[in-house]
């Protein structure tokens, strides 16, 4: 009852001037999001498929959980709703913006090919306009099936190319909660107005490419949901929002021994969404490895990032803290965010003998095929 009651709550994209994602990564957000080139292991299905030919062994990524809010007192909110008091809790929040995430990937992966799944639900509360209250709400959950594939197309892999392929199947829906609904607000009555079904599939394509020398310099390029990933709608009346495509470009590159290692990354995200400010769209980061920890730092759309992981065999956790931001440029209304994961990775050679390699957010130097 109390999930029911949070996704309830927490509601999605009621600010005109965020830019949304479909799934978040602690690892990724620590380093400012900039991850399109450095991307290395499974999650390569969602960030940039081109990163699969980076992949060592057999893996089983038996539980990839991230969970994110805005708000440390998410908890304790939740609690106090007892089915007779969302008008009194909801107007508390008046002009705050209340966030929520949780994504979960499974995914069997090698050399080239990974098959997979996740599934992602994102939620925002914001209550606006206290003369006259209403609330927009747009939610959306998703549960999809994706494969992907890459290939190296020149002698050491100097330039990598992938496709990734995807169902999604999406729940949710727009619509306006006005004063009178919101003086005798009931979970059925927003369980009604939200609860609309809908499959699209969408393809991504990446590819990164490696300049031969020391510092390992990649470039990468990568379009998410090609032409834009739509809806058929299967039940509900609410239309579904559907994925806009978004072109990505990024650099990264990477110094260190057997010990350590420090990888400087940008990225420019959303090239194509024209009417967002320039540095809504930048992201940069490093990541710095030893090996059982890693210390992440970076900036995304101006504001500055933190994280960090533990690695230990099959076992990684990982934290970050970051800024998001809500209006029209970098500086106007910062949202600060909380991410952390827990990811369950089992990696076998290839005889399925299993290994403690490291293989993902903790890894050694980069090693050459």
């Amino acid at each position: 009852m109390k999930i029911s009651l949070l996704i309830i709550f927490f509601s999605l994209n009621l600010n005109a001037n965020q830019i949304f994602e479909t799934y978040y990564s602690a690892r990724a957000a620590g380093m400012g999001n900039a991850f399109s080139a450095i991307v290395d292991d499974s999650t390569a299905l969602m960030y940039n498929p081109a990163g699969l030919d980076k992949i060592r062994n057999l893996h089983f990524t038996a539980m990839g959980l991230n969970l994110g809010v805005d708000n440390t007192n998410i908890a304790s909110i939740v609690t106090s709703l007892n089915g007779n008091n969302y008008a009194t809790v909801i107007q508390q929040y008046y002009g705050q913006n209340l966030w929520a995430t949780i994504n979960n990937q499974f995914a069997i992966s090698t050399r080239d090919f990974a098959f997979g799944g996740y599934s992602s639900l994102v939620a925002d509360f914001d209550l606006n306009n206290p003369a006259y209250p209403n609330a927009t709400i747009h939610l959306d959950e998703d549960i999809a099936l994706n494969t992907g594939f890459a290939v190296g197309l020149l002698p050491d892999d100097i330039l990598r190319f992938g496709v990734v392929g995807k169902r999604i199947t999406r729940y949710g829906g727009d619509t306006t909660v006005t004063p009178s609904t919101l003086a005798t607000l009931s979970s059925s009555q927003i369980t009604n107005l939200i609860n609309s079904i809908g499959t699209g599939y969408g393809i991504d394509a990446g590819m990164i490419m490696e300049i031969p020398v020391a510092s390992h310099p990649e470039f990468s390029v990568v379009w998410h949901d090609i032409g834009q990933t739509a809806f058929s709608l299967q039940s509900g009346t609410n239309q579904l929002v559907p994925i806009d495509n978004n072109i990505v470009a990024g650099f990264s590159m990477n110094f260190g021994t057997d010990d350590y290692y420090i990888r400087p990354a940008f990225d420019f995200s959303h090239i194509n969404l024209y009417e967002e400010a320039m540095g809504k769209k930048f992201h940069a980061g490093v990541e710095v490895g030893f090996s059982l920890i890693s210390l992440r730092v970076g900036l995304n759309q101006g504001y500055l990032t933190y994280g960090a992981g533990i690695k230990y065999k099959a076992f990684s956790f990982d934290a970050a803290i970051y800024g998001e931001e809500l209006d029209t440029n970098p500086g106007q209304l910062e949202d600060t965010r909380y991410l952390a994961s827990i990811t369950i990775d089992l990696e076998f050679e290839n005889n399925f003998s299993l290994t403690g390699k490291d293989n993902g957010p903790v890894r050694k130097a980069y090693e050459r095929r």
